[in-house]
């Protein structure tokens, strides 16, 4: 361990030699009599890799085995203060899940418990308070890198209540930064826990679809889902296809990877996976209306009856029921 004198410590060096160097030469100015603020903008001081503010009278310890990091005094003033202000990851975590409290309703929470019946917590907010809340959280954090505000996400989902967990997708949507860096494994892990249509949905359109079509998510992920024996991974999967081609989420057709998700699933009788094949071929109806006629027709006597109405009303009226 290194000790620095008072007029020695604003130097910070990668190694002892170094450090010994650049003291040297604040011990110089210092002896001219220079103000304390002159020398920590020397230009002699060409070896030191950083500063230290001038914090006490007393001798201060450095460790001058190991490198140190090099950031500029205004980028670690910076960081300092939005560290300061930025409450622990819990505590966020227990404000956001007041302000869902408060946008909350008895009536709201009756009907999801039997609207999608969840192990998880139902607290009873709408969709459009629930995304107003994404979206103050997405300004909140937007200078925030990336691992924090995935950090964030997986501890409201981790909390059990199903709102957080659409908070959370909404959140990593809406932070562009964050949705661009998300992995694979990131999104995962992100599914887990999965049990109920519409945190299915909503990890579809918000997570897994867009990463799907920026090409995060290989093909692979979404044909083992679809091949799931949990009927809301395969219903994951489907749901998947409408970022591909929905134009509002940003889709511009991909008939193709539809078609074929569809073609494996289309004798799938299970009321969740047969509503969301239903949606994913709907979809694709802007697009190419040839290639959906000819899928009804060579799949007419295996798909459910639901699917077929649904999908010629689209076609002949444009509305899925007619």
């Amino acid at each position: 361990m290194l000790f620095l004198r008072r007029e020695q410590r604003n130097c910070i060096a990668h190694t002892e030699d170094k450090v010994e160097f650049a003291c040297q030469v604040c011990v110089q100015h210092r002896s001219t009599r220079w103000p304390w603020h002159r020398f920590t903008r020397c230009s002699r001081l060409t070896d030191c890799t950083g500063f230290l503010g001038r914090r006490s009278q007393r001798d201060i310890p450095m460790t001058s085995t190991a490198p140190s990091t090099h950031r500029s005094r205004s980028t670690a003033t910076t960081t300092t203060k939005k560290n300061a202000t930025q409450p622990p990851l819990q505590a966020q975590v227990a404000q956001i899940l007041a302000a869902l409290q408060a946008s909350s309703s008895e009536e709201r929470k009756r009907v999801a418990v039997t609207y999608f019946p969840t192990a998880m917590r139902v607290l009873g907010v709408a969709v459009p308070a629930l995304r107003t809340i994404a979206k103050a959280l997405a300004k909140e954090h937007k200078d925030d890198e990336p691992a924090d505000v995935l950090a964030l996400a997986q501890a409201l989902i981790a909390d059990g209540s199903m709102e957080g967990r659409q908070v959370a997708y909404e959140l990593l949507e809406f932070h562009k930064a964050t949705a661009l860096a998300l992995t694979a494994d990131d999104i995962e892990h992100l599914r887990h826990g999965l049990d109920n249509w519409a945190s299915v949905d909503s990890f579809a359109m918000s997570v897994a679809g867009p990463a799907w079509r920026r090409g995060q998510l290989k093909d692979a992920y979404i044909d083992a889902w679809s091949k799931s024996q949990d009927r809301f991974v395969r219903r994951l999967a489907l749901v998947c296809t409408v970022p591909l081609n929905m134009k509002s989420r940003g889709g511009t057709g991909d008939v193709p990877r539809t078609l074929r998700l569809c073609t494996r699933l289309a004798a799938d009788r299970d009321d969740f996976v047969v509503k969301a094949l239903s949606w994913a071929l709907r979809e694709i109806a802007p697009h190419d209306e040839a290639a959906l006629r000819a899928f009804l027709a060579t799949h007419e006597a295996t798909l459910h009856r639901r699917i077929l109405r649904e999908v010629k009303s689209k076609l002949d009226t444009g509305r899925k029921n007619g």
